[in-house]
C-alpha cells in the first residue's frame, strides 16, 4: 500500500510536466487520497461507481432540454417502462470453449482466447508465459492431444525504464537481440498468459508491452 502511494503520490507531482498545467484537475488531485479511501473503505472495486459511467450517455439522451432535467428523466424512465408487458424468451447461450482453434489447410493458424488472438506472425506471436519469459510464437503443433506453440524465448532483456519504478514489476522489457542466443522451445498453450505487443522506439529500442485490456 505504501508503495503504491508513492507512486500516486510521485505521477501527481510529475502530471503538470508531462501533460501540463492547463489539464490539472480534481481528478488528478484525487489520486493523492486513493489510498486512504482503501484503507479505510476496503478494495477499490467494492465502492467503485466507474462501471456504471458508460451509463451516463443513456440518461443525457433522456433530456432533451435545459429545464427540469430530473423530471425529464423520470418521465422518460416511466414512459419506458409502461411501454408494454412484453414477455422476452431467454436466449439460449452456445458454450464457448477457449482457446478457439482456426485452421487453414490442416495447418493451425491461429489461435484465439476469450479475450486475445495470437497468430505465428508479427505482430500477433509475441506472448507472456506463465513464468514470466517473452516468447516469439513461430508454429503450433498437435502432439499427444494437446496444442503445443513453437517459440523461442527472449533470454536477453532489461528493464526499458527504473523510475519511478523497474519496468519489469509491469513485464516491461527492452528486449536485446542476439543471434547466437536464441532458445528454441515446445510450449503447451496452457503455459500462455497474456498477449504482447512490440514497439521500436527512436532509439531503435525494442520494448514489448502487455496487452491489457483487450475484451
Amino acid at each position: 500500500m505504501e508503495y503504491a502511494e508513492k507512486l500516486l503520490l510521485y505521477f501527481v507531482k510529475q502530471y503538470s510536466t508531462l501533460y501540463g498545467e492547463c489539464f490539472m484537475s480534481y481528478n488528478v488531485h484525487n489520486l493523492i487520497h486513493v489510498c486512504d479511501d482503501v484503507r479505510k473503505l476496503g478494495a477499490l472495486d467494492n465502492y467503485s461507481a466507474f462501471k456504471f459511467e458508460n451509463y451516463m450517455g443513456n440518461i443525457k439522451n433522456k433530456i432533451k432540454t435545459g429545464s427540469n432535467p430530473l423530471q425529464q428523466i423520470f418521465n422518460r424512465i416511466m414512459e419506458s417502462n409502461n411501454r408494454g408487458d412484453k414477455v422476452l424468451q431467454p436466449i439460449k447461450a452456445s458454450i464457448i470453449v477457449y482457446p478457439k482453434v482456426v485452421t487453414k489447410k490442416d495447418q493451425i493458424h491461429s489461435l484465439e482466447f476469450k479475450t486475445f488472438k495470437l497468430t505465428c506472425k508479427e505482430p500477433n506471436n509475441c506472448c507472456l508465459l506463465e513464468n514470466g519469459n517473452v516468447a516469439l510464437i513461430h508454429n503450433f503443433f498437435k502432439k499427444n492431444g494437446l496444442i503445443f506453440a513453437l517459440m523461442h524465448k527472449c533470454t536477453l532483456r532489461k528493464d526499458f525504464f527504473a523510475v519511478p519504478c523497474e519496468s519489469s514489476n509491469f513485464d516491461i522489457y527492452d528486449l536485446l537481440t542476439d543471434k547466437d542466443n536464441i532458445e528454441v522451445l515446445e510450449i503447451p498453450i496452457t503455459n500462455i498468459k497474456q498477449k504482447c505487443i512490440i514497439l521500436k522506439t527512436i532509439k531503435d529500442e525494442n520494448v514489448v508491452l502487455p496487452i491489457l485490456h483487450v475484451d
